[in-house]
């Protein structure tokens, strides 16, 4: 039996499930879940993680087996002074991914960008799109 397989929704759901409403940041006991987007490019997908604030000193981007796992904090702006609000706190982000079996996890790649996390994940060369030839037989 043909069944329809999403590897972008087995992708996200783990994330979406560790908060209800994918468009907003909510927080956890571990800090806050950021907000993602998703891009199917092909021959890769490529997650977009909303870090405002994160350092390259303080973001860890680590594969665990099958989960793609993503740390970083914001620091406060200046802890010398009463804070109103704590909108400006530290501040931990965590998301967590699982990784279909179609990524080649010795490609992937995570860069950041303007408080972006680009996070390429390539697809394997055999599970990569193609087209396939249509012979035709006369007769």
């Amino acid at each position: 039996m043909l069944m329809n397989w999403m590897p972008m929704d087995r992708l996200v759901s783990e994330h979406e499930h560790a908060h209800a409403h994918a468009h907003e940041t909510s927080t956890t006991t571990q800090g806050v879940v950021p907000r993602v987007d998703v891009v199917d490019e092909g021959d890769a997908y490529q997650l977009i993680v909303e870090m405002p604030g994160v350092s390259k000193d303080s973001l860890s981007v680590h594969l665990e087996a099958e989960d793609l796992l993503l740390r970083g904090a914001r620091k406060a702006i200046d802890s010398d002074h009463l804070l109103r609000n704590g909108r400006c706190a530290d501040l931990p982000f965590e998301a967590r991914f699982t990784i279909g079996a179609d990524v080649d996890r010795g490609k992937i790649t995570a860069r950041l960008e303007d408080g972006l996390v680009y996070v390429k994940l390539p697809r394997r060369e055999e599970d990569k799109p193609r087209k396939i030839e249509v012979e035709v037989q006369v007769g």
